[in-house]
């Protein structure tokens, strides 16, 4: 696999393999642990909310950090995505994932579980340093790590504006009611003049 960071022009060729979807991007959640994927289970069972995980397994030819049921766990609970630094196993219930997945290679020989590990810090993937929060792309070519997301349209509408534009929805449903650019509704006076000239009429009658 290759993992470079645009910005700092560094990136890093070794061999690996890869399963699952050719193309996946997001947000990165990060693991570190060795040969004993007690934690890579437990995240993948959490909602991944289209994030990948990234798992520093100290680069270990001996165990297989992932195999079929924490895939389709992963796939289950919405992750995007795995990098393993390390090892993985069923390669052929991965290839049928939909999600990504890279690993360094595959290795039959599952791990042992003591729990250990941790989770949410910044690791290093064969010399690229990754964390929490970084975007992650990978295709066919590879994969890139940038500080900010790289696609168009990733910025997600903050509070306050959620909230104007709800207001807004609410008072296009309203009859007799505007919004103005604040997003504050006003009642219309289109009612209260056709009242009041009618009100006059009467009283000249």
């Amino acid at each position: 696999m290759i993992l470079a960071t645009p910005k700092k022009r560094r990136q890093r060729r070794v061999s690996g393999s890869a399963a699952g979807l050719a193309h996946f991007a997001g947000p990165v959640s990060t693991l570190q642990c060795f040969e004993d994927n007690s934690l890579v289970k437990a995240a993948l069972d959490e909602p991944g909310a289209g994030r990948v995980l990234v798992v520093d397994g100290g680069a270990s030819l001996r165990r297989a950090l992932l195999g079929g049921n924490l895939a389709a766990a992963a796939q289950r609970n919405g992750w995007a995505g795995v990098v393993i630094n390390g090892c993985v196993r069923d390669v052929a219930e991965l290839r049928a994932a939909a999600i990504g997945i890279r690993a360094l290679a595959a290795m039959p020989l599952p791990t042992k579980k003591r729990q250990l590990g941790l989770r949410e810090l910044p690791v290093q993937i064969q010399g690229v340093p990754v964390r929490p929060g970084d975007w992650l792309y990978a295709d066919a070519d590879g994969m890139v790590l940038s500080a900010l997301p790289l696609h168009a349209g990733s910025a997600s509408p903050g509070p306050d504006q959620h909230q104007r534009d709800q207001q807004q929805q609410r008072g296009k449903r309203r009859p007799g009611a505007r919004a103005d650019r604040s997003g504050v509704r006003h009642r219309s006076t289109v009612g209260q003049q056709g009242r009041q000239q009618r009100q006059g009429a009467g009283g000249a009658e």
